[in-house]
């Protein structure tokens, strides 16, 4: 469980990482580089999470732990595009990569939290 994750927040680093260096480089074969590393990178998170969290759950509660995750990324896919919209308002469309980057960046914060959490439970 502590290999899935310290993976599943360096993914979600690097996608944070990523979609800032989208924002702050002007050279456009290199905003087109990170653009398609930022999307093979952030598009694995949903099964890096689904599968980190199976691994920790017993499997009496794997179809309920599941419907759970499939209700908490749908309520990401409702309330992310107004608040990534406004960032893109305040900020220009580059907003919406600054909206990502922070998002992300919260993510692999996250996971780190577990990992310690683990290690510090036993």
């Amino acid at each position: 469980m502590e290999h899935a994750s310290r993976f599943s927040g360096k993914v979600a680093m690097l996608s944070g990482v990523l979609s800032g260096l989208i924002v702050v480089v002007r050279n456009h074969v290199l905003i087109g580089l990170f653009l398609f590393l930022y999307v093979a990178v952030s598009f694995t998170l949903y099964g890096l999470i689904v599968s980190h969290v199976n691994d920790s759950t017993s499997s009496e509660r794997r179809i309920t732990t599941s419907a759970m995750l499939v209700i908490l990324f749908s309520i990401g896919g409702v309330g992310g595009p107004p608040i990534a919209s406004f960032a893109m308002t305040v900020l220009t469309p580059a907003g919406l990569f600054v909206f990502d980057c922070l998002t992300s960046i919260a993510l692999a914060f996250a996971a780190i939290r577990v990992r310690v959490a683990a290690q510090e439970a036993g």
